[in-house]
């Protein structure tokens, strides 16, 4: 299978990988994008992470019960098909997508839910705990329902439960990971994590290449009904050096780059066979 044809050099990495792979535009299935990164991840764990060079890559490893839209203003569903909140906003009632499963095939159960979210929530794991702060408990129902018992009215937990730290994992598989705490469990899990988004993780050389192939049982379809994602590998050089990731991307050894320097995007906006995409990082409302 040919290349992709658009070539991306963006000031950030941003979620990008993503999207990229669920594009309209490239609706052919299969293939590989080589993308060449500044640097590379550190940690592959959602609670106990903060690093954007991390939570890049686990937005494409796991998977949440909510998603944020495209536009970025709202939510839409996720793991979860549906959701309901009681009109005194103290419960939260979530119902779960049938037949989702993880990377290795084994279901995704309320139990799974459960456990992330009480792990996410933990004022000891992490620092981004605090965003399920108005959670009280958390019950389930029968095998497709979980219920957030709140402490107080919270309009914030629906892009809470979008965040990647909320991500649903694997209680048996984190469990069976050696270590005798949670931070030791977290340390050999992530070496070579299993989560249920639209990516795998199947190799990680670090600091010189990972390797990310699709996940044959993501639940998630395209434009063409079938499931996601249209890329069969995502290939991540890291490459340090700006003038190096530059050159590999016009000599098209790479289809995309993040980081390029602000006095380069001139030069690259100027190339026919390049799509040069800026947008703002930042937004303080």
């Amino acid at each position: 299978m040919k290349r992709l044809q658009r070539f991306i050099a963006s000031l950030a990495l941003a979620g990008l990988v993503l999207c990229l792979a669920v594009n309209a535009e490239a609706l052919t299935r299969g293939g590989k994008m080589i993308y060449a990164r500044n640097a590379d991840s550190l940690f592959l764990d959602p609670v106990l992470n903060e690093r954007n060079v991390d939570i890049w890559i686990l937005t494409n490893l796991f998977d949440t019960l909510l998603q944020p839209a495209p536009d970025g203003r709202s939510v839409v569903p996720g793991l979860a098909e549906s959701y309901s909140v009681s009109d005194d906003g103290l419960t939260f009632t979530l119902k779960l997508r049938p037949n989702t499963k993880f990377a290795d095939g084994s279901p995704i159960t309320v139990g799974d839910v459960k456990w992330s979210l009480d792990r996410a929530r933990n004022p000891k794991n992490g620092t981004w705990n605090f965003t399920l702060e108005s959670i009280d408990s958390i019950s389930t129902q029968g095998t497709d329902t979980v219920v957030l018992h709140l402490k107080h009215p919270d309009p914030s937990l629906t892009a809470a439960l979008a965040i990647f730290n909320s991500s649903i994992m694997s209680q048996k598989l984190f469990e069976a990971a050696p270590g005798a705490t949670d931070a030791d469990k977290a340390k050999a899990f992530a070496e070579k994590p299993v989560g249920s988004g639209p990516f795998i993780l199947t190799s990680w050389q670090r600091g010189t290449q990972m390797v990310l192939k699709r996940n044959p049982y993501y639940w998630q379809a395209g434009e063409d009904g079938k499931p996601l994602p249209y890329l069969e590998e995502l290939d991540f050089q890291i490459i340090p050096d700006d003038a190096t990731r530059i050159l590999k991307l016009q000599a098209g050894e790479v289809d995309g780059a993040e980081f390029v320097p602000y006095s380069r995007v001139a030069e690259l906006k100027g190339a026919p066979y390049l799509n040069m995409t800026l947008f703002p990082s930042t937004k303080v409302t």
